[in-house]
């Protein structure tokens, strides 16, 4: 079986894969002197903890805030039961059809591991991080989706995409292409959750001033 390398005059002049690229925000993250949208100087400002669901699957059964309400420096405990309503909205590049926006904390569904079911605001964010650990849940659990091959009958091909474009999927058969191929290399590999912007933390500062939010 013989290989042939690719000629460097086939690839292309604008990729950066494979290039050492210079970042203009990289010496100040590395040093911790870059600015994140939590550190921003603000007065008076509260802090709000979310509590996360700890099943994957299945609805609120009850909410008990009582012991979070009561901790040293706790404004507010905000549940599916009493925070505001909000409109039903869908992504603008994608089609209803295609994925569907879940409003936080606006039913007792359960559709995720870690869903934000609550949210404590209290005076300062160690006060508030205490006070979310206070909060008792009670869940029904339904039984989750978790296995990908477990789960294969369910797949399907989209019609569309990210952005509304059209899928560019083709499938082949796979049993063929085995019993043809003169090497087969049998592997099965995981890989544990990436997240694409570890250095910065998960937070947001709002400001209202008058009648203006600033974000």
């Amino acid at each position: 079986m013989q290989f042939s390398a690719q000629s460097n005059a086939d690839k292309p002049t604008n990729s950066a894969i494979g290039k050492p690229m210079d970042r203009t925000d990289g010496r100040l993250k590395v040093t911790g002197a870059a600015r994140y949208a939590a550190e921003f100087p603000m007065k008076n400002l509260a802090h709000a903890v979310v509590v996360r669901s700890t099943i994957a699957r299945g609805r609120i059964q009850s909410i008990d805030t009582s012991a979070a309400e009561k901790s040293p420096g706790v404004l507010a405990v905000i549940t599916h039961l009493n925070a505001p309503r909000l409109a039903t909205t869908d992504p603008p590049e994608v089609s209803d059809r295609y994925i569907k926006v879940v409003p936080v904390l606006q039913d007792d569904r359960i559709n995720h591991y870690g869903q934000h079911v609550g949210l404590v605001v209290a005076e300062t964010f160690e006060q508030a991080e205490y006070a979310a650990t206070l909060v008792r849940v009670a869940y029904t659990q339904e039984r989750p989706a978790l296995e990908f091959a477990a789960n294969l009958n369910r797949a399907y091909t989209p019609e569309r995409i990210n952005a509304g474009y059209p899928t560019d999927t083709q499938q082949g058969n796979l049993e063929q292409g085995l019993s043809a191929a003169d090497v087969r290399i049998d592997v099965t590999y995981t890989t544990p959750i990436e997240h694409n912007n570890p250095i910065e933390p998960h937070a947001t500062i709002a400001v209202w001033e008058g009648d203006r939010l600033t974000l």
